[in-house]
């Protein structure tokens, strides 16, 4: 019995690990919603669809387990470019995050992965209103503001990776954010949900 211990941990060790470091980048679609638990994506009381732009690296210990680490930046572009003139709020975010991932490979040429995600955000608030203050002269008035904001987030991501033929990788990915304590977006309660498109290489 102890030869065969012996045998299996030897085994064991003498398999790669198939370790290595990647990076990459991607864009996508995102929005913010005022109900941490918003079913969703585009549905239920959340702000226009904005525009999302990450980085990430990560490192993969075998073909089932990863960690990862990304920087992601929601931003509204209808204020941005005053593309929206009536009353309007709009929420943009800076997000730093950890991940870690389960992957389960379908093809040789493709996998599923899902996992926990951790961060912070940094979150930009901004609102214009116009009211309209005399119904016989049609007399409007706007008023505006803005507040930044700091949280910390938890959620998860999921998707599906697809393998090129120069072996890099594109990747299709959900990520949901929850804010823990943001103070003044929607209140205290922010669910940010995230649809991206990733191209990643191995370094």
């Amino acid at each position: 019995m102890k030869k065969l211990i012996l045998a299996v941990m030897a085994g064991a060790l003498a398999q790669p690990l198939q370790a290595n470091t990647y990076n990459g980048g991607g864009f996508g679609l995102g929005e913010a919603c005022s109900t941490k638990y918003q079913p969703s994506f585009f549905n239920g009381d959340c702000q226009k669809t904005g525009v999302v732009l990450r980085g990430l690296g990560g490192y993969r210990f075998n073909d089932y387990f990863s960690a990862e680490i990304s920087a992601e930046g929601l931003i509204s572009p209808w204020k941005l470019f005053g593309l929206d003139d009536v009353e309007t709020e709009s929420v943009s975010a800076f997000t730093v995050g950890g991940h870690t991932f389960l992957n389960l490979p379908i093809t040789r040429r493709s996998r599923l992965f899902l996992g926990p995600s951790v961060g912070a955000s940094i979150v930009y608030t901004s609102w214009d209103s116009t009211n309209r203050y005399n119904n016989t002269s049609q007399q409007y008035e706007t008023t505006s503001g803005e507040d930044y904001d700091f949280s910390w987030n938890y959620g998860w991501a999921a998707g599906v990776e697809f393998f090129t033929q120069a072996d890099e990788v594109i990747r299709l990915q959900w990520q949901n954010w929850r804010a823990l304590n943001s103070k003044i977006a929607f209140g205290g309660e922010v669910n940010a949900n995230y649809l991206t498109i990733n191209f990643i290489s191995r370094f």
